[in-house]
């Protein structure tokens, strides 16, 4: 079966600010064509803003934190918990490590401090476009690779009873839940015991089943979720070494950087002068 032409979807993205002098400024001096946004919402509160995502399509959230009311960083957790995987970046007139903390927990891809340029805020929604468009591409590649596999009929009936088998289906729902404890909780002190715990497994046991899903070990992925995390505060913000280390769950700045290096072949200090030149 030939594979359709795969088109990138439309981005739209929402700007919410209770300024509204910020959001005329911002909906209206960015080169939105330029960097390939289609449609332009603002919204004066987060009520405003929870109405429009009702409404439409929204890709990318550029959302003030300190709002009167419910503020930012509540909505954002409130649209995560809803299965929203908004792009979101953050505008604050604060620069505060607890404000970064719990915007790196609701998965923001950047943090932006007010007074802003209109230079560096056009860069980070440049980025956060081009995380849109991959993100669909890779729905698109699911998609259609689903339909291959679907329409294929070589498929042995042996193999056809394992992937549906309960013991597997079990499996992939533990190592499912795994995940997803470890994307929720990688900031904390957590252990393999937490993470067994959580998904009704033996510690022994998860291990077994994660690695032959994943192809390594529990622990291994929670590392790699904080080394992502990691080479994201170092490239976009001005946070020191240690301030990153424990923002991403390391309490030892010497362990971080030796498991940083091992991970991207750089420190954090080389990795963040290479991105920052």
């Amino acid at each position: 079966m030939p594979f359709a032409r795969m088109e990138m979807n439309k981005v739209n993205i929402l700007i919410v600010d209770d300024n509204i002098s910020t959001l005329t400024t911002l909906s209206g001096s960015v080169d939105w064509k330029s960097i390939k946004v289609d449609e332009v919402y603002t919204a004066q509160s987060v009520e405003e803003a929870l109405e429009t995502f009702r409404k439409y399509s929204i890709d990318i959230l550029l959302c003030d934190i300190e709002m009167p009311g419910t503020d930012g960083l509540t909505m954002v957790r409130r649209l995560r918990k809803e299965g929203n995987q908004v792009v979101c970046i953050f505008l604050t007139a604060h620069a505060e490590f607890e404000y970064a903390r719990q915007a790196i927990e609701v998965n923001s891809i950047d943090y932006i401090l007010k007074p802003y340029s209109l230079k560096d805020v056009t860069e980070k929604l440049r980025s956060a476009v081009q995380l849109c468009k991959e993100r669909s591409q890779n729905s698109s590649y699911i998609k259609y690779g689903k339909l291959w596999v679907d329409s294929q009929e070589t498929l042995s009936e042996s193999s056809r009873q394992k992937l549906v088998s309960p013991e597997s289906d079990a499996e992939h729902q533990g190592v499912h839940k795994a995940k997803e404890y470890m994307k929720d909780h990688y900031t904390e002190q957590i252990t393999l015991n937490d993470i067994a715990a959580y998904t009704s497994y033996n510690p022994s046991y998860l291990s077994t089943i994660f690695k032959r899903h994943e192809g390594i070990p529990p622990l291994d992925y929670l590392t790699g979720i904080r080394i992502r995390q990691a080479r994201i505060l170092l490239a976009c913000n001005d946070f020191s070494i240690g301030d990153v280390a424990m923002m991403v769950g390391f309490q030892n700045i010497s362990y971080f950087n030796k498991i940083f290096k091992k991970n991207t072949g750089q420190t954090p200090r080389e990795y963040k002068s290479s991105v920052r030149t």
